[in-house]
């Protein structure tokens, strides 16, 4: 069976003639949280910044439930592991297909040691077309399939980077 007029497959299914193909690593930028050295459960205060863990990661968000917080010292600290409006959190170790998109609410939050943070480059994507991608099953599929790690599922910012994406030619089409 033949693909569909004006269609192509690829590498990442079958897509649009005139989209491309890119790499994660292409079109954004992305971090490991800060690893223990940096942040231990001792340093969680009773009032501060919130940190997004692999426990927060919900379906389609962040689950805002039991938040670890860190003061205003540690937050300063800790400041490159800052989350901006537009970034989109992974989990790094089990659901590794996990993500969330990080709204207006959680900018200035830190995330943990357990996540990737992926910051989209603007003038190359838009994070809620990306965020989106990420959720389709095909690309769950795909990054399930790159995971490392015989008891536990893991991923690491080089295969997250690694991993192809289809995108539109224009951002207004991502926007649509």
């Amino acid at each position: 069976m033949g693909v569909k007029a004006g269609y192509k497959q690829t590498e990442v299914g079958v897509i649009p003639e005139d989209w491309g193909i890119a790499v994660v690593g292409d079109v954004a930028e992305v971090k490991t949280g800060p690893f223990g050295t940096a942040l231990h459960e001792r340093d969680y205060a009773n009032v501060g910044t919130p940190i997004i863990t692999v426990e927060h990661i919900g379906e389609r968000g962040v689950i805002y439930v039991n938040l670890p917080l860190v003061s205003d010292a540690d937050r300063i600290r800790l400041k490159a592991y800052a989350l901006r409006q537009g970034d989109i959190v992974f989990s790094r170790v089990g659901s590794v297909d996990r993500n969330a998109l990080i709204g207006l609410a959680e900018d200035g939050w830190l995330f943990s040691g357990r996540l990737l943070r992926v910051r989209p480059y603007i003038e190359k994507i838009n994070s809620h077309y990306l965020s989106y991608h990420f959720h389709s099953e095909g690309f769950k599929q795909r990054i399930r399939n790159a995971a490392v790690g015989q008891t536990m599922a893991s991923i690491n910012t080089q295969i997250l980077m690694s991993m192809k994406a289809a995108f539109p030619p224009t951002k207004a089409e991502q926007q649509a």
